[in-house]
C-alpha cells in the first residue's frame, strides 16, 4: 500500500490515535484512514466515486456526506 505523506506522518504517532475517535475529512489520497488503529474512525468523503470504491474494501460502515 503506498502511503501520501500526511498518512506516513500519521503512522509514525499512531500509538496517540489508539485510544482516540479521528475524523479524517478533506483530500483523502489512499486507503490508510481505513486500517489505523482507534477507539472510532469516521471519514467524511466529498466525492461519490470515491465513497463507492472506499466501500467495496472496508468492513465499517461509512456515511456519504455532501458538502456545499
Amino acid at each position: 500500500m503506498l502511503l501520501s505523506k500526511n498518512s506516513q506522518l500519521i503512522l509514525r504517532h499512531s500509538k496517540i490515535f489508539q485510544t482516540k475517535k479521528v475524523f479524517f475529512s478533506g483530500n483523502i489520497q489512499d486507503e490508510f484512514p481505513l486500517h489505523l488503529d482507534t477507539i472510532s474512525t469516521k471519514i467524511n468523503i466529498q466525492r461519490y466515486d470515491d465513497y463507492i470504491n472506499l466501500k467495496k474494501k472496508i468492513l465499517k460502515i461509512l456515511k456519504f456526506i455532501i458538502i456545499y
